[in-house]
């Protein structure tokens, strides 16, 4: 055992020797990180699934995934490093392997919810095709490269030379004062954290103009709105910053702020995700009887009543459209019409923009498409 930065034996409880934050700190970290995992997973089966394809709002998830990997290995070296004891049970090759990896997790760490933001964004940028809205859209997307640009480089230049980071007794140093650097950090995560309100906010704008169930519209907000949760773990992390920053034993008490910075990252992949998943969610409730919204109860349901003749057989019909390929197969698709996940403009083939859901823009008379239609006969 090495003692360092003049604290002496008399001043350390023995009994502290064995205390260790790494259970909390991995075990927190990696549940967040596997949950983020399996719906990151699903989205990309659903999407696949239904459109065989992906869209780029899919590949700078896969980044946020792939970097959130990253700094998920590194986070837990650190730990393996330092044993998540106090500092001054720590050998001075300790202390600097661990801050070593610590400086390499921040710019990981931004640069993963820079991209997640950018996922949110790209997708955001697909409801409307106004240019005044793509144009907003991106517009929102550079804010937030270079939010996260200004908050890497602030990282590298308030202690130079770079190793002066984690080498704590390099002679001849030249780093911010610990109240600078605070309230920088402040007003940059500020920015970064308003963005999330931002991409949970801006839906409501368009949602409530669609033509889909109220119900539905309530879920599709709700399910965008999750990124509120991460906008609280940003402000719970901000909160503890400070107290970090003028901490005598920051790489223990350094663990609580790991832990809401890795919460805030996982929570805003997942609220990201899910909105992509309703279809799913839709089916998984329908299995049981149940239906998420009221999409497939009773809008896809033609009967005789409903073309006004006065016989009734007392059958309903399902009506479910059906994609070219499945229709030569005599397959009905395994979506329904109100299956999709959130409103969003595709470019199709012909290369006009087509709408999922039933919120389309009004076209002149004439035939766009042939869709060809089976249906279920289920007694009443």
């Amino acid at each position: 055992m090495s003692l360092l930065l003049g604290v002496t034996a008399d001043q350390v409880d023995p009994a502290l020797f064995n205390e260790s934050i790494t259970p909390k700190a991995i075990g927190s970290v990696t549940s967040f990180f596997a949950v983020s995992l399996v719906v990151y997973i699903a989205r990309i089966y659903a999407r696949w699934h239904a459109y065989k394809s992906l869209w780029w709002d899919d590949f700078a998830m896969t980044v946020a995934m792939l970097l959130s990997i990253a700094g998920w290995g590194i986070l837990i070296q650190t730990y393996v490093v330092n044993e998540g004891k106090h500092y001054y049970f720590l050998t001075m090759e300790q202390l600097k392997g661990s801050l070593k990896w610590g400086f390499i997790t921040m710019p990981l760490w931004v640069w993963t919810v820079a991209m997640i933001k950018v996922s949110i964004l790209l997708m955001l940028a697909r409801v409307k095709q106004s240019k005044a809205w793509t144009r907003g859209m991106w517009g929102l997307i550079v804010f937030v490269v270079s939010v996260a640009i200004a908050l890497t480089v602030v990282q590298v230049i308030q202690c130079l030379p770079v190793k002066a980071n984690w080498e704590i007794m390099m002679p001849r140093t030249l780093c911010w004062d610990p109240k600078l650097v605070l309230k920088v950090n402040y007003g940059l995560t500020s920015l970064f954290i308003s963005t999330d309100f931002a991409c949970a906010l801006l839906p409501i704008a368009f949602v409530r103009k669609i033509h889909r169930p109220f119900r539905e519209k309530v879920v599709i907000c709700v399910l965008m709105a999750l990124g509120l949760l991460a906008s609280a773990c940003g402000l719970v992390r901000l909160t503890l910053l400070k107290s970090i920053l003028t901490s005598g034993d920051a790489i223990y008490d350094g663990a609580n702020l790991s832990i809401w910075a890795y919460a805030e990252l996982y929570v805003g992949m997942v609220a990201a995700c899910i909105p992509c998943l309703k279809a799913m969610m839709e089916k998984a409730f329908h299995a049981l009887g149940g239906h998420l919204t009221n999409a497939g109860s009773k809008d896809n349901t033609y009967t005789q009543q409903s073309r006004g003749t006065d016989v009734y057989d007392g059958r309903d019909y399902n009506l479910r459209p059906m994609h070219n390929s499945q229709a030569q197969n005599g397959k009905s698709a395994d979506m329904s019409v109100s299956d999709d996940d959130i409103p969003l403009a595709r470019r199709s083939n012909s290369g006009h923009p087509s709408y999922s859901g039933e919120s389309m823009p009004t076209e002149p008379p004439g035939i766009r498409k042939a869709v060809e239609f089976s249906w279920a006969e289920s007694r009443v």
